[in-house]
């Protein structure tokens, strides 16, 4: 059944943006994973400009799907006054994003790194509803525990390696960066504290006087 829905999908776009057209086939890579009706010069145009990874469903793809459906659906019941002074919109957008991202898990062949893509979406959705910080090295680790469990050969997949190795270093940088930048917060605060303890007690001395 899963198979006959990727087939119908990949159908209808190739019907609607042309059966022999690239866009077609570039479209039908993008949503179902079928890279078959990519013309071989298209691929090794790609390969040679660094660009053939956009063909491998993964966060970007993940992330752009179910961010729209998020913002989508939450901006939809923000509209209702009723339903968004009332009702955990955020929660429901959040679920609705979840739901989405797993019918893209199914349709799109569920590779490597869209494993590692939905897994991470999942926890950081899951963060959103429960109003926490989702975006850590420890959901890229459960991510791989996830994945290796059922399929731990799947450590020797180069598309496991690489996506792994590219979003924990997206997350290190992106973590490192916050501690720069709380550390420079706390020496501005600690330096402001100084200088208005500073300036009180000049004050208080200049009034002695």
């Amino acid at each position: 059944g899963l198979a006959d829905l990727r087939g119908g999908i990949a159908s209808r776009i190739a019907a609607a943006l042309g059966r022999d057209t690239v866009a077609g086939a570039l479209a039908v890579a993008l949503i179902v994973g079928d890279r078959s009706a990519i013309p071989p010069e298209v691929t090794e145009v790609l390969r040679t400009t660094g660009l053939a990874h956009i063909l491998a469903i993964s966060g970007l793809h993940m992330a752009l799907f179910s961010g729209a459906v998020f913002f989508v659906v939450r901006a939809g019941l923000a509209l209702m006054r009723e339903v968004s002074d009332t009702k955990p919109i955020d929660l429901w957008a959040a679920g609705a994003a979840l739901a989405a991202a797993a019918f893209y898990l199914a349709i799109s062949g569920a590779s490597v790194a869209t494993q590692r893509a939905f897994v991470m979406t999942a926890l950081v959705l899951a963060g959103r509803m429960a109003g926490r910080r989702a975006l850590t090295l420890r959901n890229a680790a459960i991510a791989a525990l996830l994945i290796l469990l059922p399929a731990p050969e799947s450590l020797l997949d180069p598309g496991f390696q690489m996506s792994f190795a590219a979003v924990v270093a997206l997350i290190a940088a992106y973590e490192g960066l916050r501690r720069i930048l709380r550390t420079r917060e706390r020496n501005d605060r600690a330096a402001a504290v100084s200088a208005g303890a500073l300036s009180g007690g000049v004050a208080r001395w200049r009034g002695r006087e």
